[in-house]
């Protein structure tokens, strides 16, 4: 057994750390009106967040959570994709709303949830964020529909 009261690292207080624990956690929102766009292009949602790792072997958990969906005009399919984002690097791809071009205007809204678990090899400031489009004309992706808020979360684990 081991009774401590306090563990301290020998150049300072932040250099102790234990692999597998967390070390910080920063979070992120975004709240406001709801926002669409009809680009086949990734656009910003305005949901990020920023961490500077203490250490390069340190990983990083990330989880997004927010409300988005596809519209559809009549005889077109529908599909809005997701994507976290570090800095400029893709992550992880979701896909929500798979309309079959049904006779009359159709709204697919749900909870997107991203996560990954990051090894960005740094300390350096990090950005995380979530951005999102449609997959052609005539299409339609939404997110925050009736200003929902939207959460980021980065969790640095240390290696």
């Amino acid at each position: 057994k081991i009774y401590v009261d306090e563990i301290a690292g020998i150049a300072s207080a932040d250099t102790v750390a234990i692999p597998g624990h967390v070390i910080q956690v920063v979070q992120g929102t975004r709240s406001g009106s709801s926002i669409s766009t009809t680009s086949t292009s990734l656009s910003d949602t305005g949901l990020s967040v920023s961490i500077t790792p203490t250490a390069a072997s340190s990983k990083i958990v990330v989880m997004a959570t927010l409300t988005g969906g596809s519209t559809t005009e009549p005889g077109n399919d529908a599909q809005a994709f997701f994507q976290l984002v570090r800095d400029t690097t893709d992550l992880i791809q979701v896909r929500c709303g798979d309309h079959n071009g049904n006779a009359s205007r159709s709204d697919d809204i749900s909870p997107i949830n991203l996560s990954y678990l990051d090894s960005p090899a740094t300390t350096s400031a990090t950005t995380y964020k979530v951005q999102y489009k449609v997959n052609g004309s005539g299409r339609t992706a939404q997110a925050f529909l009736g200003s929902q808020i939207g959460s980021i979360i980065a969790m640095e684990i240390a290696g």
